[in-house]
């Protein structure tokens, strides 16, 4: 059997969100199980960042610097609090 191309992996990726933000915690777990690699999960998780940062990058007019930025202090507040796992 050939191995998934990123965009399937980055597919996948988006269907573990999916399901976690839908409170389907098994199915995240079963989908996360699906990768063929720790690599290959941390890829498919890197281009999904890029693209989701990106399409914020269109909507708000930031730079990505910007983004970033906000984003560290959103998990910074995050993790004060506890943090969601």
């Amino acid at each position: 059997m050939p191995s998934p191309t990123l965009a399937e992996d980055v597919q996948l990726a988006a269907g573990v969100i999916a399901a976690r933000s839908r409170g389907d915690l098994g199915g995240a777990e079963q989908l996360l199980g699906a990768f063929d690699s720790d690599a290959a999960r941390a890829r498919a998780f890197w281009m999904l960042a890029e693209l989701a940062l990106g399409l914020v990058r269109t909507q708000t007019g930031q730079t990505m610097d910007e983004l970033v930025r906000e984003l560290a202090l959103i998990v910074e507040v995050s993790e004060d609090r506890g943090g969601s796992r």
